[in-house]
Formats: structure tokens, C-alpha cells, sequence
């Protein structure tokens, strides 16, 4: 994960300035403040691991919150709240790269990742089996494939907006090689020690949308290390055929 120490380090001391110049600790100025000369202490001065403040940046997020809800209720120069949202929006971008960790991408996982919003993802070994669904076509006679989800999916058209998932698949020169119908989802259990990359979805075009809030899996090799557990249908509704 590459996080620039020097912005980082400029965006905590503006925070700090900013809530020292408008005395805003009714509005959990003091919380931040501290936070703030912390993690310049920790992280960026003495290079202990960021991914361990992950938790408090997090919860830095929400004491920012009474901050900015303090600018409406008190005279704040209209540049200094214009710094106070960027500042914010940092922070924001910055939870998210901890959230989502960027890990180094092997050659063979480089295409895979593209799948991934911003290439975001973390890399986990699962420490007790977990069951992941999969949605497929049942006419292929194979439940499993490289990626999965966490919840069982309510219909295709969710399965398509959400998960990104096309009907058809084109390659960078426009043609077409190959369909992926949706009507099975299929419970496949992976034991400990499979390694899974976890991250947001990307947007894969049309009203395939992903997006930070929706999760899926990649497993390399999937049907070497799961079992079927169950299949069932999902739920019927006219295709949209919409590339």
C-alpha cells in the first residue's frame, strides 16, 4: 500500500491548526486533535505500521463529523471550510486505502485485480472453513469458478447491477467470445489456509455498476480447494440484454 508520509504529515498539522485556530473542542476537537499529533508521532515520524491505526482513522471519520457540523453554527471563513472538507475528503480516501489494503499483485493475479475497485483488496487466510456462493449457468455442469460472494443474491437482475456481472463478454477488440447466463447459485465451503482476496467491486461498464459497497472474492484455482455444498435457482426474471 503506498500512502504519501509528507501529505499525510501536511493534512494532519492543517486538521490541528484548523481546530486550534476555531477552538473547536465542543465539537470533539480535542478527540482529533490528540488522534492527529498521534498518528504523526507513530506513523509518519517513526514509521510504525499505519494498517494498525486502521481502527482509529476509522473512528476519526466519526469524530470529524461534530467538526463540521461546528462550522455551521459558528463564523468560520469561508476558505477555512472549503480546507476543512478537503481535509475531510482525504481522510475519507485515506480510510479506504486501509480498509482495502493495496497488496503487491503477482503477475498471474494482475488481470484478476483489474476486477477489484481501484485495484482494491485485501488478501486473507481463511482460519476456519467459510462458505462462499457463486452465481452460474447449470448447463455447464460447474459450480465453481474464480469469483464469489458473501450473500446469497435476491435475483439476476441484483446479480448484474451489483455484482457486475455481464450477460455478454467482449474482448478489447469488440467482439464477442462468450455468454454468461445466470440461474444457479451454488454453496461451496473452502477450508483453512485458502488464501482469498477480498475487495469493493469495479465498475464494468453500462448498468454493471460494483462499487465500494458491494464485495466480492477471487480464489486462483478455485476447484482444486472447495466443495459443493448446495445448489439452488435463483430467482427467474426476464434477461436484460444490455451490453
Amino acid at each position: 500500500m503506498e500512502i504519501n508520509y509528507l501529505e499525510m504529515k501536511r493534512v494532519a498539522n492543517e486538521l490541528i491548526e484548523f481546530i486550534e485556530k476555531y477552538n473547536l473542542n465542543d465539537y470533539n476537537g480535542e478527540i482529533v486533535l490528540r488522534f492527529l499529533k498521534e498518528l504523526i508521532y507513530d506513523v509518519i515520524d517513526n514509521k510504525k505500521n499505519i494498517l494498525e491505526k486502521k481502527q482509529e482513522i476509522s473512528d476519526i471519520m466519526e469524530s470529524l463529523f461534530p467538526l463540521r457540523t461546528g462550522l455551521t453554527e459558528m463564523y468560520v471563513e469561508d476558505r477555512d471550510k472549503k480546507k476543512m472538507f478537503q481535509l475531510n475528503e482525504y481522510l475519507e480516501n485515506l480510510k479506504r486505502k486501509l480498509i482495502f489494503s493495496m497488496g503487491e499483485v503477482s503477475n498471474n493475479l494482475k488481470r484478476p485485480i483489474q476486477s477489484f475497485y481501484g485495484g482494491m483488496y485485501n488478501e486473507q487466510i481463511l482460519t476456519e472453513a467459510k462458505r462462499y456462493y457463486r452465481i452460474a449457468d447449470i448447463t455447464t455442469q460447474k459450480g465453481f469458478g474464480n469469483y464469489y460472494i458473501n450473500e446469497i443474491p435476491k435475483s439476476l437482475i441484483q446479480a448484474r447491477i451489483d455484482y457486475a456481472i455481464k450477460l455478454y463478454l467482449i474482448n478489447k477488440n469488440s467482439r464477442l467470445i462468450g455468454i454468461a447466463p445466470l440461474n444457479t447459485v451454488y454453496v461451496i465451503e473452502f477450508p483453512a489456509g485458502t488464501v482469498v482476496y477480498e475487495g469493493p467491486i469495479s465498475y464494468q461498464g453500462s448498468f454493471h455498476l460494483g462499487g465500494l459497497e458491494k464485495i466480492h472474492i477471487f480464489i486462483e484455482n478455485s476447484w482444486q480447494k472447495g466443495r459443493i455444498i448446495d445448489s439452488f435457482p435463483l430467482e427467474k426474471k426476464k434477461e436484460i440484454f444490455i451490453i
